[in-house]
């Protein structure tokens, strides 16, 4: 009878949409599909997010012949978060050389 409890009531994660950067909270028990990474915390989630919308700057940038946009944006846990691009290079910089094995 007690091997049918399951132990994962309440366990939460954040899951990273890879292509955009959108984080949404998510039980355990629920299945992911697609481009997705699954974070145990949420400064794990908002560590990820922060290097997709690195990755997308630096492609917007190649495409628009190397001009930066001003802002990027995410959907962080539902609210809509506009971010000045000129604060992720920075910060993903240093987040590179202080947990390099948390970068995509």
């Amino acid at each position: 009878m007690l091997e049918e409890i399951d132990d994962t009531v309440g366990d939460m994660y954040f899951t990273v949409q890879l292509m955009r950067g959108e984080v949404e909270a998510q039980l355990s028990s629920e299945e992911i599909t697609g481009p997705y990474k699954r974070c145990r915390n949420l400064r794990e989630a908002d560590l990820y997010s922060l290097n997709i919308l690195r990755q997308n700057l630096a492609e917007n940038t190649y495409k628009n012949d190397g001009i930066v946009p001003e802002t990027m944006s995410r959907i962080f846990l539902g609210v809509h978060q506009i971010i000045d691009s000129a604060k992720i290079i920075p910060t993903m910089k240093w987040l590179e050389k202080t947990f390099p094995e948390k970068l995509i």
